[in-house]
């Protein structure tokens, strides 16, 4: 089971390579962050403030998310709530960067949707632990979506199949009952015609005889 699982892993690596994106308003912190990923074979890229994140998040859509705190006209928390409450990108996971010691911040952030924060100055190691885990987390996550969505599918078939096969059971039943009482009127009259004649209506030489037969039986 466990090397079954090691090389759906090894294939998703091989055939799909994620995508970090990095926004931020100082270069520098841009260049250090973005040279501590390139060892990894992960497609970098950046944005300069907020507007221009959400933006790209909606058309690259991102596997993970750095975002800093503190950037001019839209802040950190902004990007991030409007990522949030945004159906393309609510669902990418994003880890503040930022400088701040305040623990209301980083809570904050927490509140907001961030699934972790790193702290500059950047430490290259925890930034590589911290980003293996959340894109491992992010495509675990997608797994068991995609097999909701299957199952959820699967459901919607299976309902779909039963509802026609039901009808196709009523339909059958109301067609036995209708034949059911064909015959049953075609029983009744084939036993009337034997004991009647046909043009007159009136009973016939076969119900005069049992009617006799009837009559000598009780005497």
């Amino acid at each position: 089971m466990e090397t079954h699982s090691l090389n759906y892993k090894n294939n998703y690596k091989n055939n799909y390579k994620n995508k970090i994106l990095i926004v931020d308003d100082n270069p520098n912190n841009l260049k250090v962050l973005s040279g501590a990923l390139a060892d990894c074979d992960w497609d970098i890229l950046v944005a300069v403030d907020g507007e221009s994140a959400i933006e790209q998040a909606i058309y690259s859509r991102p596997d993970l998310i750095f975002l800093d705190v503190m950037m001019p006209v839209m802040d950190g928390f902004t990007a991030c709530q409007v990522l949030k409450n945004t159906a393309e990108t609510r669902e990418i996971p994003i880890i503040f960067m930022t400088s701040l010691s305040d623990s209301l911040d980083k809570v904050k952030g927490f509140e907001l949707g961030a699934v972790d924060y790193i702290t500059k100055p950047f430490d290259r190691d925890e930034v590589m632990a911290r980003v293996k885990t959340h894109l491992h987390i992010n495509h675990l996550t997608r797994q068991i979506q995609e097999q909701n969505q299957k199952l959820q599918n699967f459901n919607l078939e299976l309902e779909r199949r039963v509802k026609e096969r039901t009808l196709a059971l009523s339909n059958a039943i109301e067609e036995l009952q209708a034949l059911q009482t064909q015959l049953l009127q075609r029983e009744q009259r084939l036993a009337y015609e034997a004991v009647h004649d046909t043009l007159t209506g009136l009973p016939n030489r076969a119900w005069l005889m049992k009617r006799l037969h009837y009559l000598i039986a009780q005497n």
